[in-house]
């Protein structure tokens, strides 16, 4: 009866542990890429499952906010969106420089780009007054 019983406590313990160690093994697999204006123009290459964090500067209470153009879902989710104060110290003063910031997960192999633009809602974007762009492979 005690080798049964040791039996079974080695078989939960195993079978608990499995679903930590594939997950740890999974997610070191797949990489965050950060980009900011600076990355503008430029090209990058992920994987399926990576992450695109976007970070971009905008100042609060202007009106303007980044807007994407036309995010191809067939390549990219949306999975957060946040709004991070620059100044700790003046945090909840408006006007105050903020960055904004997304992260997108690449879905599918192929090619694609990611494009933002400037604006204020109600002046539409063709009165944009700064645009980011990034050309993405996606390898599988």
């Amino acid at each position: 009866m005690i080798p049964f019983l040791l039996f079974m406590v080695l078989m939960a313990s195993f079978c608990i542990a499995c679903p930590f160690q594939g997950g740890a093994a999974d997610s070191l697999m797949t990489q965050k890429i950060v980009v900011d204006k600076n990355s503008s123009g430029k090209e990058i290459e992920v994987k399926v499952g990576d992450e695109i964090q976007i970070e971009l500067e905008s100042i609060g209470g202007t009106g303007f906010s980044w807007y994407f153009g036309g995010l191809d879902t067939t390549f990219f989710d949306r999975v957060g969106e946040r709004t991070r104060s620059i100044n700790r110290e003046r945090e909840n003063i408006g006007g105050n420089p903020v960055i904004m910031v997304w992260v997108l997960r690449a879905k599918t192999p192929g090619d694609s780009s990611i494009k933002m633009s400037y604006y204020r809602i109600w002046e539409g974007e063709n009165s944009a007054i700064k645009h980011f762009e990034i050309k993405v492979h996606i390898v599988p």
